[in-house]
């Protein structure tokens, strides 16, 4: 399928990239913001790119500290927008994340899959009964750096918001345009305990032997987006 394509092709894109990872790390997992930024507002005459959440995606990888242990696996969006106005001038986005879709895609064993995918759906980590949804809401945007084609290298600051706890967020993203869509990739990396995610953490618990599991998870999104044809609506 073209998703598939397209997540071979930003693997390829991602090894080659490699060199760039230590400067990515540093950006992505700057400390959030002590006060939150106002959330971006857009402009009425922006054009309005709306995510197609089937083919979009967000692939999370979660590790253990004391041993060579990792998960990885994929979240869905329930819903996404993408404002930009005139010449390719980004203005922000919102993005409703559907956390009931989370599932874990590394262990073959199906049961023993399906054990880790509700252990991290409970009440240990993103309790998603009680919180089913998690949104990013951008709060500003810059060139990263000064890039010869707009639509490439931007920093993102944004407002996440996991179990009804919002921490800002930076990361890069490079956003292109292909065939009249916006697509969009990028990462970034959160210390899952300011988010009130504290299960297997060492700041909190002792004792815990091997058992210490990373406070950092990695994110990886993969944004595509097609140009609303109407206006914006209420």
């Amino acid at each position: 399928t073209l998703f598939r394509s397209l997540i071979i092709l930003f693997v390829a894109i991602f090894i080659f990239t490699g060199c760039n990872h230590n400067k990515i790390q540093e950006i992505n997992t700057q400390p959030p913001a002590e006060e939150l930024s106002q959330v971006t507002t857009y402009a009425d005459d922006a054009d309005i790119y709306i995510v197609d959440v089937e083919e979009s995606a967000i692939f999370w990888t979660g590790r253990k500290v004391l041993i060579n242990s990792e998960h990885k696996g994929i979240i869905k969006l329930k819903e996404g927008k993408i404002y930009i106005k005139g010449d390719r001038e980004y203005l922000g986005g919102e993005f409703v994340i559907d956390m009931t879709s989370l599932e874990t895609q590394d262990i073959e064993d199906p049961d023993s899959r399906q054990k880790m995918t509700d252990h991290l759906k409970g009440e240990d980590f993103f309790d998603v009964d009680n919180y089913p949804e998690a949104i990013i809401k951008t709060t500003a945007i810059e060139k990263y750096p000064p890039p010869t084609d707009p639509w490439v290298n931007h920093t993102i600051s944004a407002n996440l918001t996991i179990k009804d706890k919002t921490n800002n967020i930076t990361f890069l993203t490079e956003i292109f345009e292909s065939e009249g869509n916006l697509n969009a990739e990028g990462s970034f990396v959160i210390d899952r305990t300011k988010w009130d995610i504290k299960y297997g953490s060492d700041k909190f618990f002792t004792g815990l032997g091997d058992k210490v599991i990373d406070d950092f998870i990695e994110f990886r999104v993969i944004l595509f987006a097609h140009k609303q044809e109407t206006g914006p609506t209420e």
